[in-house]
């Protein structure tokens, strides 16, 4: 899991970077350059063919079983999602506005992608090294440390933002990327079989996402309010104490 989050992080990293660059030298400006990554869908359908092939040339027959329906009655499940949410509301709203916050603290725009971009890095690299940590079935003790350095991170962006930038948002980093990966693995620590491990990861993206979602606008919406950012990191504040809120929640068995 965390090779996995590692890719979808890197992914994300890669096109960050190098979107900006390409807009400024592809003809059609941004929108060739947001569109070009709508190829590497080509690149996925061709992967997923090629497996699905490769099952029936093997003789692979799928053993048929009732799918699970998505868990919305189940308290666990909910605590996952909501967990979840917490974790990739606070990294799209960060990505969105790190470089712009920093640029109107008074740094250039070369060391405010410097910032986003540490923050990056961190994020990529936190992905395997917290999941290789996470031997335990029980993974509530960093789920609990993931989401102290969260807090410790935009405690000091709210409080001292121009005080060692650099090292806020590398805690940031380290918490939601660790987060993250934990956080995808969840459904598998409570659940018995794949379908069902499918239904509990449906469900917690469903609703993490749909939460998520709203990270980057409303905090654009509390900046524009209050003329600055110091009430919106206090606001990101809360998801990251609700990330800790949640964690001892997460105990694996606990279905009910």
């Amino acid at each position: 899991m965390g090779i996995y989050a590692t890719a979808l992080s890197l992914g994300g990293a890669v096109a960050a970077a190098s979107t900006g660059v390409l807009a400024n030298v592809l003809p059609g400006g941004w929108r060739t350059a947001a569109g070009i990554w709508g190829l590497l869908s080509i690149v996925g359908i061709i992967g997923w063919r090629m497996v699905g092939s490769s099952d029936v040339n093997g003789g692979t027959q799928p053993v048929v079983s009732p799918k699970p329906g998505l868990p919305f009655t189940n308290f666990t499940a909910w605590m996952i999602a909501l967990f979840f949410a917490c974790v990739n509301f606070l990294f799209y709203a960060l990505v969105s506005w790190i470089a712009p916050m920093y640029q109107e603290l008074g740094l250039s725009t070369k060391k405010a992608g410097f910032v986003l971009a540490s923050f990056m890095i961190v994020f990529t690299c936190a992905n395997p090294v917290i999941g290789w940590l996470s031997k335990g079935h029980d993974r509530r003790g960093w789920l609990l440390v993931c989401g102290a350095l969260v807090v410790g991170g935009l405690a000091g962006i709210a409080l001292a933002p121009n005080v060692m930038p650099v090292l806020w948002v590398g805690l940031i980093a380290l918490g939601l990327g660790g987060a993250f990966t934990l956080g995808m693995t969840l459904p598998l620590d409570n659940t018995n079989s794949a379908e069902e491990a499918n239904s509990w990861t449906a469900f917690a993206m469903l609703v993490a996402y749909l939460i998520a979602a709203a990270g980057p606008l409303g905090v654009g919406i509390l900046r524009d309010l209050t003329g600055g950012f110091g009430i919106p990191m206090l606001g990101l504040l809360i998801f990251g104490f609700a990330m800790m809120a949640f964690a001892p929640f997460l105990k694996p068995g606990m279905k009910g």
